[in-house]
């Protein structure tokens, strides 16, 4: 392994060591006991925010196959967008 990746983790487990011991209110030491578990604590975090962050991704430039409405330039409904051909835009079934 690199030097410079095993120095990103030191650095980020006494990051967030340090974090965890001031959010609760704990001496440094019994954080520093506890760092497997605020590690993997925050790793499950930040895959959760991850995973998440990509279905909204997903979700907001994904097209749609619904169907859609778009109002014409007189306010009324298009009917070239309808889920089935030769139903009008206003409902019923009138060509």
């Amino acid at each position: 392994m690199r030097v410079s990746v095993i120095a990103g983790a030191v650095v980020a487990t006494v990051g967030l060591v340090a974090l965890a011991s001031a959010w609760f209110g704990w001496s440094f030491q019994r954080a520093a006991m506890l760092a497997p578990v605020i590690v993997v604590c925050a790793g499950a975090v930040a895959g959760l925010l991850i995973l998440w962050g990509k279905a909204a991704w997903a979700n907001v430039t994904k097209p749609s196959d619904a169907p859609r409405s778009v109002l014409g330039p007189d306010g009324l409904e298009d009917s070239t967008l309808s889920s089935r051909p030769g139903a009008s835009a206003r409902g019923g079934d009138r060509p």
